[in-house]
Formats: structure tokens, C-alpha cells, sequence
């Protein structure tokens, strides 16, 4: 996850990247240089943007608020008084903003980012989820798949295998993880192996234990048959 950070205090942008130095944490930060700042996170687009600055009091304060409201990237404020007035103001004006009050631990701060990640789908490294789409990233070189063109997700492990068509995409998160995240809520999990959109099963067979999705067969467990009939809108039936 790309984070850039802003402060008006040297001190405390090195507290900042103290605080989030982890290895799935890739940060970059200005003090005080504005001006700077607004070139690299045009030219950057960062996940997230830290800062202390207050948007609505100086000059540099007023573009780079100009900048968070033309794009889609949520900004962490952090500041020494929270209020109604101070929240109101942050969530009407950056609705995918969010508030952090000194002091603070890491752990609170990386709770934050974390959450925020998982909203964006930030799912490892470089690969993300975004409207829609899911992006890989393979050397160089981004490959773009639509989520509604998914045949079926399996687990492997820590790896979870991507199948679209006769191809194959392979990535280090487990299934149980991506199922969590807020834009693939769109799949289903049928089995501890297997998850498919929810829209494209069009068959079940509860005494074989297998579903048609896409037209492919997969099987079901006994776990999830509850949330299968749910999901077909099938009455639950002892007899079944």
C-alpha cells in the first residue's frame, strides 16, 4: 500500500514513518513543501494521504484540499482537537476521509490504514481491487479482469487461484481474506475450496453436492448449503 505523508513539523513526519514502517507499507512524505507535495501525489496517486495541515487556513492548505476533493484518494487528518464541528466538516467536505486524534499509538494508526485499505481492495503488494475490476500486477505489466467475468475463485493455501476462461491467476491471499473484502461480496462461498458469483449459479444438485456455475460444475459442502439455498432463493426442505 502506496501512503504519502504531509506535516509542517520534521519531527513529526519521522515519527510518522517510524510509526508505519512495515513491510506491506510502501511511504514516501514532505514536510512543510506543499507545493511539492501536490506534484507527487498527482504524479504518484497514492492509497492514502496523511497529513496535519489544515485545509481550510493558509494557502497551500486551500489547493491541496482542492486536490482531495477532485480525487479519489482518502486522506487521514490527523489532528489535536476532535469535535463535531472538526467532524462534520471533514466527512461533508471528504466524504472518504477520516479523523485521527493526538496522541495516538501505531497500532491505531495501522488499524486505520488497514481498514481503509481494505475498503479500497488493496489486496497485496501492488495488486487492488477498483470498480469493478480486479488488477494484477506481474513484473511490469498490469492485467485488468473484470470481476463479473470470473468463473470461479480456489483456495491454495495461502494463494488463492483466479480462473477466467481457460486462464489462470494465481495470488498470494488466501480466499478467506478476499471473500471479506467489500467488493467481492458479489461471490459466494460454496465450498472451503471454491467461491462463485452469486448470480451466475443456475443449478443445484443437493443430492450429488454439486452446483452448475457459468456452466461449469463445481462441488458444494454440506457447510454452505444453507447460504446456497439462500443465495437461489430455495426454501429449506428436511427432504433435501
Amino acid at each position: 500500500m502506496n501512503i504519502f505523508i504531509i506535516s509542517s513539523e520534521r519531527s513529526e513526519l519521522k515519527n510518522l514513518f517510524t510509526l508505519l514502517k512495515r513491510e506491506n507499507y510502501k511511504l514516501d512524505g514532505v514536510d512543510v513543501g506543499l507545493e511539492d507535495a501536490i506534484s507527487k501525489i498527482q504524479i504518484g496517486n497514492p492509497d492514502i494521504v496523511i497529513t496535519n495541515i489544515d485545509l481550510k487556513n493558509n494557502k497551500h492548505g486551500q489547493e491541496l484540499n482542492d486536490l482531495a476533493s477532485s480525487m479519489e484518494i482518502p486522506f487521514i487528518f490527523i489532528t489535536k482537537e476532535i469535535d463535531d464541528f472538526h467532524y462534520e466538516r471533514i466527512k461533508n467536505d471528504h466524504p472518504n476521509s477520516h479523523l485521527i486524534s493526538e496522541p495516538f499509538g501505531k497500532y491505531s494508526l495501522w488499524s486505520l490504514v488497514d481498514n481503509i485499505g481494505n475498503t479500497r481492495g488493496d489486496i497485496c503488494g501492488p495488486n487492488f481491487v477498483r470498480n469493478g475490476h480486479l488488477f494484477l500486477k506481474k513484473n511490469s505489466v498490469f492485467q485488468k479482469i473484470k470481476l463479473a467475468d470470473i468463473n470461479f475463485m480456489y483456495s491454495e493455501g495461502n494463494y488463492s487461484s483466479i480462473v477466467v476462461d481457460d486462464k489462470k491467476f494465481l495470488i498470494k491471499f488466501s480466499l478467506s481474506k478476499l471473500l471479506t473484502l467489500e467488493q467481492f461480496s458479489c461471490f459466494v462461498r460454496i465450498h472451503r475450496n471454491y467461491a462463485v458469483l452469486r448470480d451466475e449459479i443456475t443449478q443445484v444438485d443437493f443430492a450429488e453436492k454439486k452446483l452448475q456455475a457459468k456452466g461449469i460444475d463445481l462441488p458444494f459442502g454440506r457447510t454452505y448449503v444453507k447460504e446456497i439455498r439462500k443465495v437461489m432463493r430455495i426454501p429449506f426442505s428436511k427432504a433435501l
